[in-house]
């Protein structure tokens, strides 16, 4: 629906936003995601089951839909989690990782 006709729903401020299936939202270049990020929402929530499919800039995607100031662009964030997409990530990443899941 979003996608479809999107301004009556962007002309509304939302009190809470909630995507299920937030794996949804992985490709950073999608026109789903640039809408769903022109949404003005008080809060919002993600929900998946599977918020890391194939590689760390899709897990981003989704992050960043949540709080575009605190995780910074694709490329900062992968500076610091990219190697987790590759199995040499460290257990520090790891553990940093999860403290923001």
């Amino acid at each position: 629906a979003l996608v479809a006709e999107p301004e009556p729903l962007l002309s509304i401020k939302w009190q809470y936003l909630i995507v299920d299936e937030g794996h949804r939202l992985k490709n950073r270049n999608s026109r789903c995601l640039e809408l769903m990020n022109e949404l003005r929402a008080r809060r919002k929530l993600v929900l998946s089951g599977t918020p890391l499919q194939n590689h760390v800039c899709e897990l981003w995607s989704v992050l960043s839909f949540l709080d575009q100031t605190k995780f910074g662009n694709v490329d900062s964030f992968l500076r610091r989690f990219g190697s987790l997409s590759s199995g040499g990530g460290t257990a520090r990443q790891v553990g940093r990782l999860n403290k923001l899941l």
